[in-house]
């Protein structure tokens, strides 16, 4: 996409796929205004069956690892060659994409401010920074630069979609619309599509976001997509489908990811949370436990710990509730990267929850998106705080987010006020939307409506 246990697909992807949401900007900038092919309106190829594609059709790109060598030799060999830094930035970052190296990211800045260095005018390395910048959660500074680039005389496809990506992030959501109308417009196709598709899960509409991501699935697999790269978009499917309840749809698009690219560590993750929510805890604790071998995101790392604490290792989930905070902790970039999902694994845990408050409110300040309110709400919850809480939360479901964990926050917000009724609609609204929401949180639902059951 572009956000620890208990939202599933926004969160986990704030770490994993704020970086991946931008998995086509290399390739955007390839197209430009009067090459008839690459604008036409694309076909809705939803109803295409993507949990059996074809791997052999698919683009085996070299090796990140290999590429990124051959381009450190490169500008080794001639220093002044603004390309060759260009091109390194955008492999670092797609180093950092494919396995969750947040170091890459600034490695990818420092090679593109090298290539500015030496050609300020250069638009790709431009719109190339523009996106590392986002990718590091420097939304601002993101929006800045790619405004000015895609706001001057020639287009960039790249500066136009990370623009809107940035406004999306910080919760200016008309101008992100205006936004991704325009990418539509100028390159239709898979980038603008998915990025409609966020739009729609925003505002509730699960239908519409599934069909939107299935067509730009599609169409990218027939243009000659990468494992990798397709295995991102069946994640997202899946994501979706364990969002509204659907275990069994979401396993088959994980299943099918992980076919394509087995070390896919959302994949493996979404994958494991649908074993957790059908009671399969030795399945989901050995797909965790790969997922999190590819890359300790903190997310992946809270749920692997409520996995083995509901299988009764309350030791092994010491050790992993440890881990999260040392890894979002453990550097500056892991910090801006990861606060949220510190933010909500305290509030979950209900530990260091005057920490929580505090990061829940220097993020809003600079960030006033869905989750973000959502967080501080729940941090808010946790300090006592419940008026301000209900109101933060407020703002957090106004846009009609279909999200089990935002109506599980309000609920428990609106009982802490009195307000019974409230708690009832919410809790209705969970178990309406996905009832195995959250391997931690489900259990509460079920307690909290016996107890209003009783109470009647």
């Amino acid at each position: 996409m572009d956000n620890a246990c208990v939202s599933v697909i926004p969160r986990l992807l704030v770490a994993a796929t704020v970086v991946a949401l931008v998995v086509f900007l290399t390739r955007l900038d390839s197209l430009r205004p009067g090459r008839d092919d690459a604008f036409e309106a694309p076909p809705d190829l939803s109803a295409i069956d993507l949990t059996s594609l074809d791997r052999s059709r698919l683009s085996d790109a070299a090796p990140v690892g290999e590429a990124i060598r051959k381009f450190e030799e490169r500008v080794e060999a001639n220093p002044s060659s603004y390309i060759d830094y260009t091109i390194l930035g955008q492999l670092y970052m797609r180093q950092s994409r494919e396995n969750g190296d947040i170091a890459a990211l600034l490695r990818a800045e420092a090679a593109l401010k090298r290539a500015l260095d030496i050609n300020p005018a250069y638009t790709a390395a431009r719109a190339s920074l523009a996106a590392a910048l986002h990718n590091q959660h420097r939304f601002e500074e993101a929006k800045a630069m790619a405004q000015s680039i895609a706001e001057g005389t020639s287009v960039s496809v790249q500066a136009v979609a990370t623009l809107a990506d940035a406004r999306f992030a910080l919760g200016d959501y008309d101008q992100a619309t205006a936004g991704f109308i325009r990418l539509t417009s100028i390159a239709p196709g898979p980038a603008s599509q998915i990025r409609l598709a966020q739009l729609e899960h925003l505002r509730g509409n699960i239908d519409e976001a599934l069909r939107l991501t299935r067509s730009a699935a599609a169409a990218e697999y027939a243009s000659g997509a990468t494992p990798e790269g397709m295995a991102w978009y069946l994640a997202r499917i899946g994501d979706l489908y364990f969002g509204v309840g659907e275990l069994q749809n979401a396993a088959r698009h994980y299943q099918a990811a992980l076919k394509l690219f087995d070390r896919h560590y959302p994949s493996l993750a979404g994958l494991a949370r649908v074993r957790a929510a059908e009671g399969k805890l030795g399945e989901a604790i050995e797909l965790y436990k790969r997922a999190v071998e590819v890359v300790p995101l903190p997310a992946m790392l809270a749920e692997l710990g409520d996995a083995y604490a509901a299988a009764g290792d309350d030791d092994e989930a010491v050790t992993q509730y440890q881990t999260v905070e040392l890894i979002a902790t453990i550097a500056r970039l892991n910090q801006a990267v990861f606060n949220r999902e510190l933010v909500i694994f305290y509030a979950d845990h209900n530990i260091r929850v005057d920490m929580a408050l505090r990061l829940a409110e220097s993020e809003i300040g600079v960030r006033s998106d869905v989750y973000g309110y959502d967080a501080l709400a729940w941090a808010l919850y946790r300090n006592g705080r419940y008026d301000e809480a209900n109101s933060a939360m407020q703002k957090a479901l106004e846009h009609g987010t279909r999200d089990a964990s935002l109506h599980f926050h309000a609920a428990l917000i609106r009982k802490a006020l009195g307000d019974l009724d409230g708690e009832r609609t919410h809790l209705a609204a969970v178990v309406r939307t996905n009832p195995r929401f959250s391997l931690l949180h489900a259990p509460r639902v079920q307690a909290e409506l016996a107890s209003l059951s009783a109470a009647r």
